[in-house]
């Protein structure tokens, strides 16, 4: 008797200990989010977490609540607890450069996640192409108005996509301004990317004059800060309105006529493929990469996937069929 209950103590011992030793050796996967002031971003770390945790690591995530400083410090305590990787969604393009320094100064490596950090060593970029995002959009409204006038509200300039995709709007708009077909009247950076600022902005235009035919924007959340004021001058569905992101609302004010169109980037795809990539790293795996991207100092690898151009006519062969939104959400309101 007493030989079995060594035999059946020996095994229960040994099983906690292969089992604290698999819990030990899984490697830890930090994830610094900029903010939340996007419904979107809980998209992107529920999907790169569910993906961590399903090859066999563990996610630590931290919200730096859209401040540099905060996002630093949050770092170095993800360093501090012994992260591998680091996949940073920068809350400034340029700041973040000091997140890379510390990492790598502990062995760390960083992934920039959908936002490219500048003039840095950052090891590895995985985004979509936003220069495409600002050339479809800008593409789509040029087709149906050549001649007009145009507003650009595009976000933050310390976002490095806010960049990328003015250069996109600017390659289509630019021969149509050079000819004088499209009159460019407002082009502006905002401070945030929030529904305010795009309102103000618009209004203080509104006040001024109605002419207005395009207002092209960066992102659906500015699209529906623009139609906060479009509704206040009674222009909604009058002006084609453009945005990104592909978020619920702006699906539905696509489908009500109120916006023009939105440019859908899979977060799924996004999310889970910086997970897999994060967890090959921080084994020490081998990793293929498509292409490099000049950041300001070197040329980071990188994986930029095509964003996709959404409107009435291919909302559920897009972000429905893609898992994004459900055919409930976007049709039983």
């Amino acid at each position: 008797m007493k030989k079995i209950l060594l035999l059946t103590l020996t095994v229960v011992f040994l099983s906690i200990s292969i089992f604290g030793q698999e819990k030990q050796s899984a490697p830890k996967i930090g994830l610094l989010m900029a903010s939340y002031i996007n419904l979107r971003w809980y998209k992107d770390q529920e999907f790169f977490e569910e993906k961590v945790k399903d090859l066999g690591a563990i996610p630590m995530v931290r919200d730096a609540s859209n401040d540099p400083n905060n996002q630093l410090n949050q770092a170095i305590e993800l360093i501090d607890s012994g992260v591998k990787v680091l996949v940073v969604i920068p809350v400034d393009s340029k700041a973040a450069g000091a997140i890379v320094s510390v990492a790598h100064k502990n062995g760390v490596k960083v992934i920039s996640y959908d936002r490219l950090i500048l003039e840095s060593d950052v090891d590895y970029y995985i985004s979509f192409n936003s220069v495409l995002v600002g050339e479809y959009m800008a593409k789509y409204v040029t087709e149906i108005k050549p001649k007009g006038k145009y507003i650009f509200i595009n976000g933050p300039e310390t976002d490095n996509n806010s960049l990328l995709i003015n250069k996109g709007v600017m390659n289509i708009l630019q021969p149509y301004i050079t000819t004088g077909d499209i009159d460019l009247v407002v082009s502006k950076y905002l401070n945030e990317w929030i529904e305010l600022d795009a309102y103000l902005n618009i209004e203080e235009y509104f006040n001024y004059t109605r002419d207005i035919d395009v207002i092209i924007t960066g992102g659906d959340i500015l699209a529906r800060g623009v139609l906060m004021s479009l509704d206040n001058w009674e222009l909604s569905g009058k002006v084609l309105l453009t945005g990104q992101n592909g978020d619920l609302e702006a699906i539905h004010d696509i489908l009500d006529g109120r916006q023009t169109m939105t440019m859908y980037k899979s977060l799924k795809t996004l999310g889970q493929k910086s997970a897999e990539i994060a967890v090959k790293l921080a084994k020490n795996e081998e990793i293929e990469w498509s292409e490099k991207v000049y950041n300001g100092k070197i040329e980071v690898p990188s994986i930029l996937f095509e964003p996709v151009m959404v409107d009435k006519n291919n909302i559920r062969e897009t972000v429905i069929a893609d898992g994004h939104l459900t055919e409930e959400q976007v049709f039983n309101r």
